[in-house]
């Protein structure tokens, strides 16, 4: 079944399947609400990058350049928050996740092989720390594994946050989406 982009925002949902908390707020739109609508109005980066993922390939595919920018946008937020986390920290994974983060800032090396070692090295970080006592120190392994798993797999990005910064978080992703596709792409 096509959507039209004039679809309304609550059918959409419900066809393809949003949460409650999600149908909810489409039910808060109002009836006469459309998909693009739900689109501009969405304060939230993880719910746009769900309705991303549900246009039909070939939007997808001519979209996903722009998604890809604010992707990066998203990532380097959490590479940043991560490093500055991370300060005074002397632990040898942290020499090595900084150095994959500022060549990944950079330009230098984005690439796939390079941001799962900086998983694998925040990964085994968070495998180590004392969660009781040490709670900075896990949000800041918590930081660094997200922001490298975005950097893995762009279907990943929105776990780029920390519980700590949720709702904030949730819409700078917004925002940075917004900024690349305002408006709910129409059909190719």
């Amino acid at each position: 079944m096509k959507i039209s982009s004039e679809s309304n925002a609550v059918y959409f949902g419900f066809i393809h399947g949003s949460c409650p908390e999600a149908m909810e707020w489409r039910k808060s739109l109002g009836e006469e609400a459309t998909q693009s609508d739900a689109w501009r109005c969405c304060k939230r980066g993880d719910w746009l990058l769900w309705q991303w993922r549900r246009l039909p390939n070939n939007v997808r595919d001519a979209t996903r350049p722009a998604i890809q920018r604010a992707i990066e946008s998203i990532i380097a937020r959490s590479i940043r928050r991560g490093m500055r986390l991370l300060r005074g920290c002397r632990e040898p994974w942290v020499r090595e996740w900084r150095y994959w983060a500022r060549r990944w800032l950079s330009g230098e090396d984005r690439s796939q092989i390079a941001s799962r070692v900086a998983l694998d090295v925040a990964l085994k970080a968070m495998m180590v720390v004392d969660r009781k006592t040490e709670a900075q120190k896990l949000t800041a392994c918590d930081v660094a594994w997200k922001s490298a798993q975005a950097a893995v797999d762009i279907d990943e990005a929105w776990i780029t946050i920390s519980m700590d910064f949720y709702e904030r978080e949730m819409r700078l992703q917004a925002r940075d989406i917004h900024r690349e596709i305002p408006e709910w792409p129409q059909e190719i």
